[in-house]
């Protein structure tokens, strides 16, 4: 099982600042299932983000350390999620990557 270090992926947030600034929403294609096994801990990032990006969003940002499983593939990192977001994907216990 590999573990990533608990540190904030820059590019992800200058992503999310330029998606967020032009009021798109994230797609994709090739989207996978990953069903959470375990989540080990929630990080509230919204300063990071605001520090990098200049303004407040509507919602906190979080970082999930969870441990997942995708097709038989298991393994724990750091997730970034919107706080609404995260909410469905406890509920649902799983979300798309």
């Amino acid at each position: 099982m590999s573990v990533t270090h608990n540190i904030i992926d820059v590019r992800s947030i200058e992503l999310l600042c330029k998606i967020k600034q032009q009021g798109l929403e994230v797609c994709g294609m090739n989207l996978l299932e990953h069903k959470i096994i375990e989540i080990h801990s929630v990080k509230d990032v919204t300063s990071a983000f605001v520090e990098h990006c200049g303004y407040k969003p509507d919602e906190p940002l979080l970082t999930v350390n969870l441990t997942f499983d995708c097709y038989g593939l298991r393994k724990t990192k750091d997730v970034t999620f919107w706080q609404s977001t995260f909410e469905k994907v406890k509920e649902a216990g799983c979300y798309m990557a």
